[in-house]
């Protein structure tokens, strides 16, 4: 999917004379930097932005000073998913959502042009630091495969739309680890291994 990305973008250039925005909430968010960190002609980038997308997966490439001046990451208060393997600089934005539902861009709050800034809740500190002492020993292979293993689970449940999961995350997740059949066991063990450590982080914050 990010070579997808980045392949678009360079369709776009190569079509287009304009200069560019970059931008997308979650995986979307995640694309948006990949793309501007391999984007062969990057003085074309006007801005990039990631809406509580997880941070790099391996470690950041030089070609990140070339655009971190125009790189922009928004995290909510109560931020789970944005801090993931975060490396970059942020700004909290205030989300009138609790714990993972905060992730849903509708519940951002807006002040007329500009999201109304916040502090990261203790509750979002605690989750994050869970989080990772969970990954800090994880090989750069293995962290890529758990952030690849959790999206073919989500791909594996059928849902066109991530706010149809959070809703119901507890009983829909477990279901869909038991549906990706294409998992091998090592990834079900994976993707299992990491639900359960995110609710215990979460029911017991």
């Amino acid at each position: 999917v990010s070579l997808e990305a980045l392949k678009y973008a360079e369709e776009v250039l190569g079509k287009y004379s304009n200069n560019i925005y970059l931008g997308g909430h979650s995986k979307g968010g995640y694309l948006a930097l990949y793309t501007g960190l391999y984007l062969k002609d990057k003085k074309r980038i006007i801005k990039i932005f990631n809406h509580d997308g997880p941070g790099f997966i391996l470690d950041m490439p030089k070609s990140f000073y070339d655009i971190k001046d125009r790189y922009c990451k928004t995290i909510t208060n109560a931020s789970v998913f944005g801090l993931l393997m975060n490396k970059e600089k942020y700004k909290v934005v205030y989300s009138d959502g609790t714990v993972i539902v905060d992730h849903l861009s509708y519940n951002w709050v807006v002040e007329k042009d500009h999201f109304e800034e916040a502090k990261l809740s203790p509750r979002a500190k605690k989750i994050n630091k869970g989080l990772e002492d969970f990954v800090k020993d994880k090989s750069e292979e293995e962290r890529e495969k758990l952030v690849n293993t959790i999206y073919k689970v989500v791909k594996a449940s059928g849902e066109r739309k991530f706010t149809s999961i959070l809703k119901t995350f507890w009983i829909t997740v477990p279901k869909m680890i038991l549906e990706a059949k294409d998992l091998s066991e090592e990834e079900k063990s994976l993707a299992g291994e990491s639900i359960k450590l995110l609710y215990d982080l979460i029911v017991k914050s």
